[in-house]
């Protein structure tokens, strides 16, 4: 067995033996100061005069020890430096113990706080979020659908339309090298038909409503006075009626004779046929979302007022302005204000229907907002009277629920529906069973209502086949215009010949006659969807005098969805209820199951709430009740917005808005919109337009008034307002600030492409500098290349010529002479 010796070098090294023998050194040393004793005692004397008897040597360390601890000094500061920690340590300690002891009631006092302070701004930021979420994915399926290439082939047509127009294709085909083409001679003619056909917007509509609408106009003469027939005592749609409008009661209004009514009735006919078959038009015409305002004749100072809040919410849609006449069109709004500041722009009618066409149809006011739609460029739009204001921003109307599901949405009137039965025997629409409550209030019976007379004690709107018995408002609506052509194309009918013919038939003496009913009248007959929201009809006014209305108010159809949704359900699960009870009818019944729909819907929630008075933490229930929806519009009634027309009414002591307040008046229903003064807000506005944004002096000379004047008068009213807001925001208008940076981005883009251009045609004179050099150095080159040729042609072929002296022949070549 052999052992292998391992041997390393760390081992056989001498470092490792020193190492020991220090350590055993200073063990030794130091036994030895501790263990040594001086057998003699010497005293110690400290420097306050004490002596202390140690062992040792006199020079120890102990006695420089024992000083320090005898000196003043050295246990001052000692004695500091504990209390110092002994300080921080009892700070610690009452922190921790004040935290503990008021963390529950501080976090309770917050949340309360943020509670009251932020809940509603929470809420309408979260709504915010959801609805730009919802947008963005509704955008994102749109990108990726056909419908968007469509859209944007669309708008490239429409901007390119006249370039297109003057493209020679015969060009294209001889540059490209195509093999030559034989066209006839008026092929650049009918080219440009057809095109106008496919792109020419005003050709289009034009063809159609000669060929269809004017084609199809009743052969008979225009309705006269008795024919017409007298008004109708017209029923608010809430309101318990004393009388139901029957059938009965309708046709006491308009008496159509058999040689009118069936030539009104044949016309009809045709054209329904005829636009069942007609195909969508051309969305070339007819792209995008936007919002659609009339604002011809004296309606142009209104209608400013109404764009600049719409911005003012946040509305980001284009607007489109119509106006009625050429004459109306001012330069400085319609292209500079407007389209800068705005993204709005004029529709002047007369302009888009055609000077023959114009003459032709003559159209009164009234009828211009349909024929306004057919021509607007937009395809979803939102269609506002310039008198209607909105409070909210109305954008996401139409990318929401109702309008997403039927493309066409109304609100209500505060009539019922007076239309005559013998409009609906012209449009051949046939009533069927009553599927409607109108007639009645709701605390009647429906298995009693059944039973009544259907000629004379039913309502005749609230029969199946007809339209229902509320009737529809001008002031806003929302509509497809390719979901809807044919429908369009029929309230068009409806209104060209409104005035003679259908007029009379739709309203019988309702108020506010014009394209309103037109709209339901030819849905309904063409069979198309739409959506009448159930809103609710709130107004501002007088408590005690309910017919002293300033101003409508309209709601919220994204608010009446979950409202409606919640009283139907209440109505059918709690009570056992008809569901067809109408919540706004004004009736102390109604009024009891509103009170009782609330208590019902009203939320005690536990909250911790710290007591002022002893500081302990108590839990209270908080009450939540249900929100009702929101106003969305305001319209003034018995006063316009509008500085212009309210100038000229203030020297009448009646028509002067300008002496007071006229919506937050005392006792008046103005606390249904909360704490902002829209009064303040809608002159301020005003104020603006007539003293700075408007200095065309054109417009001025045509509206016949001082701007001057104007300005003074507003801005004497705005401060009269100010007096007593309790909104001191109101004045400063967000819009402003938006403008500003409207126009600074403006500025720049402006200022970027001067020096996109100034930077090329810097680039262009450089390499046309470069190019000329060019040039003259190769054209030099060429030069003195020809003349070297030259001359060796001419030096080895000399031509002798015949009488020159030799000198001159030399002296010509450039040859020395030598003469001696």
């Amino acid at each position: 067995m052999h052992r292998t010796m391992i041997t390393s070098g760390r081992l056989s090294s001498p470092l490792p033996a020193l190492l020991v023998v220090m350590i055993v050194i200073i063990t030794v040393v130091n036994l030895y100061l501790l263990s040594y004793d001086n057998e003699d005692p010497i005293p110690v004397t400290g420097s306050g005069g004490e002596t202390y008897v140690t062992g040792g040597r006199k020079n120890s360390r102990l006695q420089t020890e024992i000083d320090r601890v005898d000196d003043k000094e050295y246990v001052q500061g000692l004695v500091k430096e504990l209390t110092k920690s002994k300080q921080k340590e009892l700070e610690e300690q009452l922190k921790l113990k004040i935290e503990k002891e008021n963390k529950d009631k501080f976090l309770v006092s917050l949340n309360n706080d943020i509670r009251v302070k932020y809940t509603a701004e929470m809420k309408e930021l979260l709504k915010k979020e959801i609805t730009e979420q919802y947008t963005r994915k509704y955008f994102k399926e749109m990108k990726l659908s056909y419908s968007l290439f469509n859209e944007l082939k669309s708008q490239y047509y429409h901007d390119y339309y006249t370039n297109i127009k003057q493209f020679d294709f015969l060009k294209l085909f001889r540059e490209t090298g195509l093999p030559e083409v034989s066209l006839p001679d008026d092929f650049p003619q009918k080219f440009d038909e057809a095109l106008d056909r496919i792109l020419n917007k005003q050709e289009y509509y034009s063809t159609i409503i000669r060929e269809f609408l004017v084609e199809n106009k009743p052969k008979c003469d225009a309705l006269s006075n008795n024919e017409k027939g007298k008004p109708i005592r017209f029923a608010l749609v809430n309101d318990i009626p004393d009388q139901p409008l029957s059938q009965k009661t309708l046709l006491e209004g308009a008496n159509l004779p058999v040689e009118k009514s069936k030539p009104l009735a044949a016309g009809h006919d045709a054209l329904v046929k005829t636009l069942k078959n007609l195909e969508e038009p051309p969305m070339e015409f007819n792209h995008g979302h936007g919002i659609l305002i009339t604002g011809g004749g004296k309606d142009i100072g209104a209608a400013l007022v109404s764009i600049f809040q719409l911005r003012n919410e946040g509305s980001k849609l284009p607007i489109e302005l119509i106006l009625n006449t050429e004459e109306e069109f001012d330069t400085q709004i319609c292209d500079e204000l407007l389209p800068v500041k705005f993204n709005a722009k004029c529709l002047v009618m007369e302009r888009e229907l055609g000077p023959e066409l114009w003459e032709e149809l003559k159209l009164q006011p009234q009828q211009l907002r349909a024929f306004a739609i057919l021509y607007s460029s937009f395809n979803h739009m939102i269609v506002l009277d310039p008198h209607n204001l909105a409070i909210r921003n109305i954008d996401n109307l139409l990318f929401s629920e109702p309008y997403l599901t039927t493309g066409f949405m109304l609100w209500p009137h505060s009539v019922q529906r007076q239309t005559s039965p013998l409009f609906y025997d012209i449009a051949q629409l046939e009533r069927g069973e009553i599927v409607r409550r109108t007639g009645i209030a709701n605390d009647e019976s429906w298995v009693d209502y059944l039973q009544k007379d259907q000629d004379t004690e039913v309502a005749f709107h609230d029969f199946s086949g007809v339209p229902s018995a509320i009737s529809t408002d001008g002031g806003q609506f929302a509509l497809s215009k390719r979901r809807h052509f044919k429908s369009i194309l029929l309230a068009v009918y409806y209104n060209l010949y409104g005035p003679d013919y259908y007029y009379p038939l739709l309203y019988q003496g309702a108020p506010d006659q014009g394209d309103r009913e037109t709209w339901v009248a030819a849905l309904e007959v063409i069979g198309e969807p739409y959506h009448l929201v159930e809103n609710e009809m709130a107004f501002i006014g007088s408590d005690k005098n309910h017919n002293d209305k300033i101003a409508n108010l309209v709601s919220d159809p994204r608010d009446n969805l979950d409202f409606f949704k919640a009283w139907k359900k209440y109505i059918r699960e709690q009570l056992k209820f008809d569901t067809r009870l109408n919540p706004y009818e004004v009736s102390g019944f109604t009024q009891t199951l509103r009170n009782k729909f609330g208590e019902y819907h009203r939320k005690l929630i536990p909250e911790d709430k710290v007591n002022d008075v002893t500081g302990k933490i108590e839990t209270i229930h908080r009450q939540e009740v249900f929100e009702m929806p929101k106003v969305l519009f305001m319209n003034p009634t018995k006063f316009k917005i509008d500085p212009f027309e309210n100038f000229r009414t203030a020297s009448d002591e009646e028509s002067d808005i300008f002496s007071q307040r006229q919506l937050n008046s005392p006792g008046s229903t103005y606390k249904r919109l909360g704490i902002v003064d829209w009064e303040l807000r809608f002159h301020t506005i005003s104020k603006w337009f007539a003293c700075l944004s408007i200095t065309s002096e054109e417009f001025w000379t045509k509206q016949e008034l001082d701007k001057k004047d104007v300005c003074d008068k507003i801005t004497a009213y705005v401060e009269l307002l100010k007096k007593d807001t309790k909104d001191k925001d109101t004045e400063e208008l967000d819009y402003y600030q938006e403008m500003e940076k409207i126009l600074k981005n403006i500025d720049d883009e402006n200022r970027r492409q001067k020096k996109v251009r100034r930077k090329k045609e810097t680039k262009k004179k450089s390499t046309k500098r470069k190019m000329t050099k060019r040039k003259m150095t190769k054209k030099k080159i060429k030069t003195t290349a020809k003349k070297r040729k030259r001359i060796a042609k001419i030096i080895k072929k000399p031509k002798m010529p015949k009488k020159r002296s030799s000198n001159l022949f030399f002296h010509s070549h450039r040859i020395p002479l030598s003469f001696s």
